[in-house]
């Protein structure tokens, strides 16, 4: 079973040991001192020459801090307001989930039901796949924003709900068997907000507006389903560049239900007090075993309570979190126009502001130890967790855990157990460093190391090259030799190069072309491949070799 915690190592707080230090010094200071606190997380942003970000925090269903920073619009100098709406991306699943949850409980649909009753369009793989799997991304379905990336459709191109239903429904094979794994899938709820259309006769905005946007008074909350919508005080999408930033194709996503909702943070906030009291939305799929409820990730103590519920979003150039710990019944709400997962980052330290500090965290950090480079190098390298990989490298004469947005510091607390702060994982190494124990509550996974031959036996690179085609995106990859390396043009001339080719599979550094695995036909002639991305979001796509 894929690693269920990994989803939050890959946007995990991860701050220099420096940092940490001086963090938890200043969470034990006065809590009247809060917006001082929060503005020395986010003062470099405080600033009109470049993107930054609102945040709100509240306690006991009370406001009690908002601040914002930096510019929503940085060729006129707009400084960031309450006003500014910001597309929210990933965070529109809970109201996705919402209205799912709606419909059920008026009895217009259940959550066994066969997905195919409501989408006769989709392709019949043989196997059921219920509303209920869709909800927990534990439907196999592979996942639109990155089967668009494969296809190389993705930065230039409108992305229509049209457009992603036509992916969808080309799917004739799933990344696994529904029910059986955890695989955080965009198709899902984009398949979802379709079900909603098709019960309800309404359009999936008009559904929202009508039950969920007016009676909660968001007034400035929007579903953008239309690429001509005029939404005032929208905040503008940046990325930051080697000399600067630069503006994203984040308001061309216009497919909605995974995504496709802007909003300002006071409406946002709203929502966060109406859905204390959801808390069915919180319950989690035991067959899955994932920490995945309806639209929410909720993270639970070892003693079963729950310590946070919360999501993220990563929309192009947008960047939000919205996160909930009922213990302490405190809120944080962030929005932010620029792309990158420094804003999370920040945002989920604001807890510790205001709470006493987690025993865990204080474990994390005032029992870390510093380990020779000698033993590190015996953990650096990649370990086989059967979905993906867990890659570990060493920088500055740390560990690092590698994830698709970069990477995460590892903190020692012993010679062989390695903690990422703000995460309930533990890494456990073999002192050999042959595996790696993922520990987490309630699971634990064995990962062994993956040895690369010592010995490398004679390969014909020549007989992998070709043109490779794949019928679900229609799109076709040519394979070539260069100073005998195997070399991948994508459609639009994306140069993918492979590492050493070792019993028909092989693996470039490209995040979504990542592991490529070719396949023979009863001749022992290459016949095709098939393509898993870093995080298996795709797996095992099929390409056949045309020539």
């Amino acid at each position: 079973m894929k690693n269920n915690y990994l989803i939050k190592i890959l946007k995990s707080t991860v701050f220099t040991v420096l940092f940490l230090v001086t963090l938890n010094a200043i969470a034990q200071t006065n809590s009247s001192d809060l917006e001082k606190k929060v503005d020395s997380l986010f003062e470099k942003f405080d600033t009109l020459n470049q993107p930054g970000m609102i945040v709100g925090i509240s306690q006991d269903d009370s406001t009690i801090l908002i601040k914002c920073y930096g510019s929503s619009d940085l060729e006129k100098k707009i400084a960031i307001s309450s006003k500014t709406r910001f597309h929210i991306a990933s965070l529109t699943k809970q109201f996705t989930a919402f209205a799912i949850s709606q419909l059920e409980r008026e009895g217009k649909l259940s959550y066994q039901d066969n997905i195919l009753k409501y989408l006769p369009q989709l392709h019949d793989f043989g196997t059921v796949i219920t509303i209920d799997q869709l909800l927990h991304h534990s439907s196999g379905l592979r996942s639109t924003n990155r089967l668009r990336l494969l296809q190389d459709d993705f930065y230039d191109a409108l992305l229509t709900q049209k457009n992603a239903l036509n992916l969808i429904y080309a799917q004739k094979e799933l990344n696994f068997e529904p029910g059986s794994s955890f695989g955080y899938s965009n198709s899902g709820y984009i398949l979802l907000a379709t079900i909603v259309e098709n019960i309800s006769n309404l359009k999936f905005s008009e559904w929202l507006n009508k039950n969920v946007f007016e009676p909660l008074n968001m007034n400035e909350t929007i579903l953008g389903d239309d690429y001509s919508l005029i939404i005032p005080d929208r905040a503008i999408p940046y990325e930051k560049k080697e000399d600067g930033y630069a503006q994203t194709m984040g308001m061309k996503w216009i497919d909605y239900g995974a995504t496709g909702i802007y909003s300002t943070l006071g409406d946002l906030m709203k929502w966060q007090v109406y859905l204390h009291e959801q808390n069915y939305m919180w319950v989690l799929e035991e067959a899955s075993n994932s920490p995945y409820a309806m639209g929410l990730y909720v993270f639970k103590s070892k003693d079963g309570t729950i310590d946070q519920i919360f999501h993220t979003g990563d929309g192009a150039g947008y960047t939000s979190f919205m996160s909930y710990y009922p213990k302490e019944k405190i809120d944080v709400v962030l929005l932010s126009n620029l792309y990158g997962n420094e804003p999370i980052k920040l945002a989920e330290t604001i807890i510790d502001f205001i709470r006493p500090i987690n025993e865990k965290s204080i474990a994390d950090y005032s029992n870390q130890i510093e380990l020779p480079i000698e033993v590190l190098k015996k953990y650096e390298g990649s370990y086989d967790a059967k979905i993906f990989k867990a890659e570990f490298e060493i920088k500055d004469k740390q560990l690092y855990a590698l994830n698709p947005q970069g990477s995460d510091l590892m903190v020692a607390v012993n010679e062989t157990t390695f903690l990422i702060p703000n995460t309930p994982v533990e890494f456990e190494f073999d002192k050999a460093g042959q595996y790696v124990v993922l520990k987490m509550p309630g699971n634990d996974i064995t990962c062994p190391k993956i040895i690369a031959d010592t010995i490398m036996p004679s390969v014909n690179i020549a007989e992998y090259t070709g043109i490779y085609y794949s019928p679900e995106l229609n799109v076709s990859y040519s394979f070539t030799i260069e100073n005998n390396q195997l070399i991948a043009d994508s459609p639009k001339h994306r140069r993918i190069v492979f590492d050493a080719i070792t019993a028909d599979k092989t693996e470039s550094k490209d995040r979504y072309f990542r592991n490529v695995h070719f396949s023979r036909d009863e001749n022992n002639i290459v016949n095709g491949l098939r393509v898993t991305d870093i995080d298996g979001r795709v797996r095992n796509l099929w390409f056949e070799k045309k020539e």
